[in-house]
């Protein structure tokens, strides 16, 4: 049963990591897998619906950049949930908030 979209499908997210506080943003970009996407604004990442993972970022090639850390998949709504991410990319890994903004890369 699908859900009903909440405000936060139209919004902007943000992704601050918590090291030294750099933010990336993401703006609303269509749909993929039947629920809201987002692109990020300076590279060609896709933050989107996996059926497999739930809610995720991947790269150009899918590859898997990031994740929930405290919402696994089936507790996961229509929208990604806010709160700690964490990304991986070769041997770096960070650990983000990510919450919902009027506009992207502004609060």
């Amino acid at each position: 049963m699908a859900e009903s979209l909440k405000p936060e499908d139209e919004l902007a997210i943000d992704f601050q990591r918590d090291i030294d506080g750099l933010i990336y943003s993401f703006n609303r970009n269509g749909e993929r897998n039947g629920k809201p996407k987002w692109r990020r604004i300076d590279l060609n990442l896709e933050l989107h619906w996996s059926d497999n993972w739930g809610w995720i970022v991947t790269d150009e090639d899918g590859n898997l950049l990031s994740l929930s850390w405290d919402k696994g998949k089936d507790h996961q709504g229509n929208t990604p949930p806010d709160g700690v991410w964490v990304s991986r990319k070769g041997s770096k890994s960070y650990v983000y908030s990510l919450r919902y903004v009027g506009a992207a890369g502004s609060a």
